[in-house]
C-alpha cells in the first residue's frame, strides 16, 4: 500500500532514501529548512540513482515547508548527524502527527532523546537504528545517487520500549533486514563509527591538513598502526556494553554481516592483518573519500556524540577506558574544542538514564 514518507534534509541519506522509497512505490517528499533552500536546488533537474550497474532517472519532489512535508504523513525519516536534529525537529515537530512514525535512520546518536530534548515531545512510534541503511553517496554536480550497498544488518529501538517490535515490524515493509535491539543504549554501542573514525583520523590529522580533501581513510588511514588504537577501543566498546548485558559481535564478524565487509579466500598471519585487508579492500570502504577537515563530522559528531558518551555509560558501570579517554583528550586538543561540554549539551543524559529500569 503506498505511503507519504518524508525525508528530512538533503543529506546522501535522505536522497538516497527518497530515490529508493520512490521505487518501491511511496509518495516521498525532501524537506529542508527554507534557509537551506540552495542546497535543494539540484532537485530541480532529474537524479540518476546508480547501483552496480542499473541507472535508473527519477524526479524527487522537496519543499521548504514544514507544514506540507508533515501533512499525512506515515513515516519521517531523520538520516542525518545527532548534531543537526534539533534544527530540523524545532521546525517539524509542533506539525507531526502523533500516528506518525519517526525514524532516526543514521548512525546512533541517541537521536530520538535529542529530538525530546529539543522540542519537549516524545512521538510515541520514534525508533532509532544503529547505522544508516545504505553505503551512499550523492554528487551533486552529475546529480547522481552511488548507492554502494543496501546494509544488510541493521538493529533498532525505540524509547518507548514496549513499541520496539511493532515498530519494527512497521519498518520491515521498507527495509526487511531490520531487526529489534534491547533498547536506546544497545543501539548506541552497536554504533562502531566512534571507533573507527576517531582513531584513523586523529592518528592521521597531519595527512587530513596536507591532503586538502585528498584523503581516504579506509585506504590509507587505516594500517598497521592505526588498527591496534582501533582495536584498543573496540574492546573498550564491548567491555561497556558487558556490563549492561549487551553482547556485540567482533569488529570482523559484524562488518562481514553487515555488508560492508566482503568473505576472502587469503590467508592471514594475524588477525590484525586480516582486517586491515577488510578495510584497505573493502569495495564499500575503499573508495569513500574524507574526512576533508579536521572540523568534518568525524571529529565532531564521534567524539562529542560517541567517545563522550561512550566514556560516561563505562563510569556508570566502573569500566576503565584509558583509550578511549585519551582520543577524547587528543582530539580536544587538535580541534580547540571541549568535546565533553559539547556532548552534554548535545545529548539529554537524564533522558539516556531513563532508557533502562535499571541503569
Amino acid at each position: 500500500m503506498k505511503k507519504k514518507i518524508t525525508l528530512v534534509s538533503s543529506g546522501n541519506g535522505s536522497i538516497t532514501a527518497a530515490a529508493d522509497l520512490m521505487l518501491q512505490g511511496h509518495d516521498v517528499l525532501v524537506y529542508n529548512l527554507e534557509e537551506n533552500k540552495d542546497k535543494m536546488e539540484f532537485l530541480e533537474k532529474d537524479i540518476v540513482l546508480v547501483e552496480g550497474d542499473k541507472r535508473t532517472t527519477l524526479k524527487i519532489p522537496y519543499t521548504t515547508d514544514p507544514v506540507e512535508a508533515t501533512r499525512d504523513a506515515y513515516m519521517i525519516m531523520y538520516p542525518l548527524p545527532g548534531y543537526a536534529i534539533e534544527y530540523f525537529a524545532k521546525e517539524l515537530a509542533p506539525h507531526t502527527n502523533e500516528d506518525t512514525i519517526v525514524f532516526f535512520n543514521a548512525a546512533a546518536s541517541f537521536g530520538p532523546l535529542v529530538y525530546e530534548k529539543a522540542t519537549g515531545i516524545r512521538p510515541k512510534y520514534s525508533i532509532e537504528s544503529h547505522t544508516l541503511t545504505y553505503a551512499t553517496r550523492v554528487d551533486k554536480k552529475s546529480n547522481e545517487i552511488h548507492l554502494h550497498l543496501r546494509v544488510k544488518e541493521v538493529f533498532a529501538a525505540s524509547p518507548n520500549c514496549d513499541l520496539t517490535e511493532e515498530l519494527v515490524k512497521k519498518l520491515q515493509e521498507f527495509y526487511p533486514v531490520i531487526e529489534p535491539a534491547q533498547d536506546l543504549i544497545h543501539v548506541f554501542l552497536l554504533n562502531a563509527n566512534p571507533e573507527t573514525h576517531t582513531a584513523g583520523c586523529l592518528l592521521n590529522a597531519g595527512r587530513i591538513d596536507y591532503s586538502q580533501g585528498e584523503f581516504y581513510l579506509y585506504k590509507e588511514g587505516i594500517t598497521k598502526s592505526t588498527l591496534k588504537v582501533m582495536r584498543a577501543v573496540a574492546k573498550e566498546r564491548r567491555e561497556i556494553a558487558k556490563a549492561y548485558g549487551y553482547e556485540l559481535k567482533g569488529e570482523l564478524e559484524s562488518r562481514l554481516d553487515n555488508g560492508y565487509f566482503e568473505p576472502t579466500n587469503k590467508t592471514f598471519d594475524n588477525e590484525n592483518d586480516r582486517l586491515q585487508y577488510h578495510f584497505n579492500y573493502s569495495p564499500i570502504f575503499r573508495n569513500i573519500k574524507g574526512p576533508s577537515s579536521v572540523g568534518s563530522r568525524y571529529f565532531i559528531e564521534d567524539i562529542a556524540i560517541g567517545l563522550t558518551n561512550w566514556e560516561k555509560l563505562a563510569k556508570v558501570r566502573n569500566i576503565k577506558t584509558p583509550t578511549v579517554t585519551a582520543l577524547i583528550q587528543l582530539g580536544e586538543i587538535i580541534e580547540q574544542r571541549d568535546y565533553r561540554q559539547m556532548g552534554e549539551e548535545m545529548i539529554p543524559w537524564e533522558l539516556v538514564t531513563q532508557c533502562r529500569i535499571d541503569f
